[in-house]
């Protein structure tokens, strides 16, 4: 599935201005189903992700969105920690938000 991202972008020291948002989606041939990965690579701000839904895609709402983050960008599971990162639940909302440093997973279904 194509996708055209618009982002805003942050400044890295190793690359220079980068994307914030970086995303992928897919859409499930049994179910209809579009999930959208999404990256939010901002250390500091939260981005809003708007979602253009034309076509085939047109009457599609948002029915589940999962996110991967921490507020402390250092931490990790460990073998004695292994669920200080886990996925959660996140507010399912239009537009969705993406928190800094945050991976997510948004579910579409036809309404």
């Amino acid at each position: 599935m194509r996708l055209d991202v618009r982002s805003p972008q942050h400044g890295t020291e190793q690359y220079g201005e980068v994307e914030s948002v970086v995303a992928a989606a897919t859409i499930d041939d049994e179910t209809g189903d579009v999930a959208v990965f999404a990256v939010n690579r901002s250390e500091t701000d939260t981005t809003q992700l708007d979602l253009e839904l034309g076509g085939a895609l047109a009457g599609y709402r948002v029915v589940e969105h999962r996110v991967l983050q921490s507020d402390d960008p250092r931490a990790t599971n460990t073998a004695d920690a292994p669920d200080t990162v886990t996925p959660r639940a996140a507010a399912v909302a239009e537009p969705p938000a993406l928190l800094p440093i945050s991976w997510n997973v948004i579910r579409l279904q036809r309404a």
